[in-house]
């Protein structure tokens, strides 16, 4: 992607390495992206997130580095979640032990417990979803803390108004001058926004390092958040937010319902025992959530809402007794299954085998 049709920040580079403290050097020699030339206009925020351990970029089946950091890929929002929390500095073990294992949960809790915009609703946004340039913005603004007043008539683009998605997280990071949209390298206002286009890695990692020099780091002075505290709304937020925004997490007598992540099931065993359920969707551009963490004795319905018949089969080698055997579902037909046996069970459309969604029960 171009400079001039990248978004566009303001501040110097000699600003950004004066504030960045390298503090992953050992990380950065053993980090050398071969997609990343020399002359790459984003590649000094690249190295500082690298030395600050925001970034790895991808790793190979050993888990060594493949020297591919991929920067005009769009980047997803769970990776730009991640990129917010620990440019921001978090401390993410000073927060809710995670539920489940997927790699984004402990910056889901950070979102969740600091009431970031984008998991403020029950609408949340899929982690492996492409993050578009506004909610990008919003990340960054939430996880900075930035003071998004805006006066009512401060207008900075001409496809951003207050009917736009994050519209003043946008204006406050073009006021503190950490973004500034299309084509203008000569200080003025640029153009356009594009808030709903999709933004890329490179783009993302430059956002989050100018952020880091405006912001500095947010406070690391709060106490730890247990399990105990975290309420099940918050718990329904994040089990929707993996990775996707139209799951639903139902929880029967729920002021009685106690969380005991040593037996998943306990709470099941009395007399006011919680009925968890989950729904995942299958639309044309498939399953949504494609990954869900829940306890064991979770009821997870399928609803197929594609314009096709599909059909539903378990992963070999990963399949619960009587789980999705290859069971054939029209439009609007559904599959109800509750799964009792801890582990991570895989399942695929069979009609369409890329179109693939995973289960892990606790």
């Amino acid at each position: 992607m171009k400079t001039s049709t990248s978004l566009l920040f303001i501040l110097s580079l000699a600003l950004v390495a004066g504030a960045l403290q390298p503090v992953g050097t050992a990380i950065a020699n053993a980090i050398a992206f071969t997609d990343v030339p020399a002359d790459a206009w984003y590649r000094s925020d690249v190295e500082a997130a690298v030395e600050l351990g925001v970034i790895t970029g991808y790793k190979d089946a050993s888990g060594g580095f493949t020297g591919f950091f991929k920067p005009a890929d769009p980047v997803t929002v769970g990776e730009a979640l991640k990129i917010a929390v620990l440019s921001a500095g978090y401390d993410t073990s000073r927060y809710a032990s995670p539920v489940g294992d997927y790699w984004t949960v402990p910056y889901l809790y950070v979102a969740n417990d600091n009431h970031f915009s984008l998991y403020v609703s029950g609408n949340p946004p899929s982690t492996n979803a492409p993050a578009t340039r506004a909610q990008v913005a919003a990340l960054i603004a939430d996880a900075f803390r930035v003071n998004q007043t805006i006066a009512a008539d401060q207008t900075f683009y001409p496809d951003v108004d207050a009917s736009t998605s994050y519209a003043p997280a946008i204006a406050a990071l073009t006021r503190d001058g950490v973004v500034r949209g299309d084509g203008n390298m000569q200080g003025q206002t640029a153009a356009h926004f594009r808030p709903y286009d999709h933004i890329s890695r490179a783009e993302m990692v430059t956002v989050a390092m100018r952020a880091k020099a405006k912001y500095g780091s947010v406070s690391s002075s709060r106490s730890s958040v247990s399990m105990s505290s975290i309420s099940n709304s918050s718990r329904s937020s994040i089990a929707s937010s993996m990775p996707s925004s139209s799951s639903s997490l139902t929880i029967s007598n729920s002021s009685s319902l106690s969380v005991d992540q040593g037996n998943p099931a306990s709470s099941a065993s009395s007399s006011t025992a919680a009925i968890l359920e989950q729904s995942i969707t299958y639309s044309d551009s498939g399953f949504s959530p494609s990954m869900v963490s829940v306890p064991a004795g979770t009821k997870i319905t399928f609803v197929n809402e594609s314009s096709s018949q599909i059909t539903l089969t378990a992963d070999k080698n990963q399949s619960a007794a009587g789980f999705a055997t290859s069971n054939q579902l029209f439009s609007g037909d559904t599959y109800s299954f509750t799964f009792t046996q801890t582990g991570t069970f895989g399942y695929h459309n069979a009609a369409k085998p890329s179109d693939t969604g995973t289960v892990i029960v606790k």
